[in-house]
C-alpha cells in the first residue's frame, strides 16, 4: 500500500488479499495502529495472519496482549 492509505484501507486490502503476514504501524494518519489490531483480531478470517507492529513508540505489551507477533 502507498504512504497515503488510511485504516479502512487496510482493513479492506487484508480481506480482499488475505496476506501471509502484517506489518503495521500504531502511527496512522487517521486511525489509533491498536484499534486496526483489534479490528483484525477479532475478525474470524482475518485473526489467523500474523501482524508485526512497527511503532517509534513502545506498544508493544499492549500490542502482544492483542495477538501482535513478538520476534527476537
Amino acid at each position: 500500500m502507498h504512504r497515503d492509505a488510511h485504516a479502512n484501507d487496510g482493513l479492506a486490502a487484508a480481506a480482499t488479499y488475505r496476506p501471509k503476514a502484517i506489518l503495521l504501524d500504531m502511527n496512522l494518519p487517521d486511525y489509533s495502529g491498536l484499534g486496526v489490531l483489534d479490528q483484525l483480531k477479532r475478525n474470524p478470517q482475518l485473526r489467523h495472519i500474523p501482524v508485526h507492529v512497527v511503532s517509534v513508540a513502545d506498544y508493544s505489551q499492549e500490542a502482544l496482549a492483542m495477538g501482535a507477533v513478538a520476534t527476537p
